[in-house]
């Protein structure tokens, strides 16, 4: 819902950024008025299979990995050494937002895979993926929040449910 993504938002020390470059409303305010620019990403930095968000700081595995279970996420990301580093982790519902592009629309640009998807990260299990966050559901401890790659929203997943996993680290 709305509330909990500002709720998400409002307690995040990581910028967050969209790549939208357009306005589509009169009154301003929107992303595309408040930066305005794409997204931009690095492979150099944390190690091979990776790439760094420019504007986040976040390092990502590059590739999706299997989808499994949130405690087998959980567990997977932690024990991960991609890159040669030691300090992977689920993403939070807000970091794992910011992996999305959402200059990434029906028009054709050059830097897209496809809706909401940046070329920038292999989206090996497709667009339509749902990818797990760290963070649990307020009011019900037994969901998680997803990320959906091909609606570019957050939503809650049964944390018995086998969704697909992407690991985050910070950039050093």
């Amino acid at each position: 819902s709305l509330a909990v993504g500002a709720d998400l938002l409002a307690h995040s020390s990581i910028r967050f950024h969209t790549g939208q470059t357009a306005s589509y409303e009169t009154q301003g305010g929107e992303d595309g008025d408040v930066d305005g620019t794409d997204k931009s990403y690095s492979t150099a930095g944390c190690g091979a299979s990776t790439v760094i968000d420019n504007h986040t700081n976040l390092c990502w595995e590059r590739d999706d990995r299997a989808a499994s279970a949130w405690q087998a996420a959980l567990d997977t990301c932690a024990g991960a050494t991609t890159g040669g580093k030691d300090d992977w982790r689920l993403p939070t519902a807000y970091e794992a937002m910011t992996m999305l592009d959402y200059s990434c629309d029906d028009t054709a640009r050059p830097h897209c895979q496809s809706d909401y998807n940046n070329n920038a990260l292999n989206w090996v299990n497709g667009s339509a993926g749902f990818y797990w966050t760290s963070t649990t559901q307020p009011d019900n401890s037994a969901d998680a929040y997803v990320v959906s790659a091909s609606l570019g929203n957050l939503n809650n997943g049964s944390k018995t449910t086998s969704t697909f996993v992407r690991c985050v680290s910070i950039a050093m």
